[in-house]
């Protein structure tokens, strides 16, 4: 149904019909389009990575997407941090290598207080980690402290603990060890 309208969607449209061709002359025509979020919660980029698309992700390459842009949607995750999150691995460990290079921060930070890099850790993704921290990804930090909301104290990759000074002791003294 969408293919016979293609001329007259706009880049998100065109990213979901997945039409790389058309993508690259909207994005030719209209650059800015390709970090404006769009009314279903993200940008075109964001909806190309939640499909797995790494040609459409190519093909928005060249007018410099961000992809620290976090989505409108409730979650606010980063384009990096949906691929990060993909299901399929080998796509998953595709998006990240493309973004890391054109200005993904691994540190960004999400609606959910979870760095990509920390997602990668915790999936068990270790190619993705070594992409996000090894390779002259910009801010890569694996010691990055996480946020606990059931604890004053922050927990960094290693497992150190650096107390929170703006959130006052809870009166239980076993949260408090």
């Amino acid at each position: 149904a969408l293919r016979a309208r293609l001329g007259s969607l706009d880049l998100v449209e065109t990213v979901l019909a997945g039409d790389a061709k058309r993508v690259g002359e909207l994005i030719e025509q209209h650059p800015r389009l390709v970090n404006e979020i769009h009314p279903a919660g993200g940008s075109a980029v964001h909806m190309a990575v939640r499909r797995g698309r790494t040609d459409l992700v190519f093909a928005m390459l060249r007018p410099a997407p961000d992809f620290n842009l976090p989505s409108a949607a409730p979650e606010s995750l980063t384009p990096l941090r949906l691929a990060v999150d993909h299901p399929d691995l080998a796509r998953a460990e595709e998006l990240v290598d493309a973004m890391i290079g054109n200005g993904a921060n691994p540190n960004a930070p999400q609606g959910d207080g979870v760095s990509p890099l920390q997602a990668a850790v915790k999936a068990g993704r270790t190619e993705i980690v070594r992409m996000l921290a090894f390779n002259e990804a910009a801010g890569a930090d694996p010691h990055l402290p996480r946020k606990h909301r059931t604890s004053r104290f922050l927990y960094t990759a290693d497992g150190s603990r650096v107390q929170r000074p703006e959130q006052a002791a809870y009166p239980w003294p076993v949260i408090n060890q």
